[in-house]
């Protein structure tokens, strides 16, 4: 059987960092959720599509579709789901030839 050497010392500690005011934190953002991560993943390669675009000066319509993305994408992780209205109107007005 192992010794619980070291244990008494690790509880101390433990308190010691919560009740003393010795915690250190860094301005991380935390993602718990594999379903927000791919979202955020997506939502960060379609701006980079949409850096591009505007790199090479390209007109809206070559990233329209990257905006709907990212706003589909920030949709599902709040719980909003894009309605096809609103899907329409956008591509309506910046849809290819006009």
């Amino acid at each position: 059987m192992k010794e619980n050497s070291g244990i008494d010392r690790f509880i101390e500690e433990i308190k010691n960092m919560f009740f003393h005011n010795e915690l250190q934190y860094n301005d991380e953002i935390l993602i718990s959720n594999e379903r927000h991560k791919f979202e955020i993943d997506s939502c960060i390669a379609s701006l980079k599509e949409i850096k591009k675009s505007l790199d090479n000066q390209l007109s809206e319509d070559f990233f329209t579709i990257d905006l709907m993305s990212i706003y589909a994408s920030l949709g599902r992780i709040i719980g909003e789901e894009v309605e096809d209205d609103l899907v329409n109107t956008i591509f309506s007005k910046f849809c290819m030839g006009k």
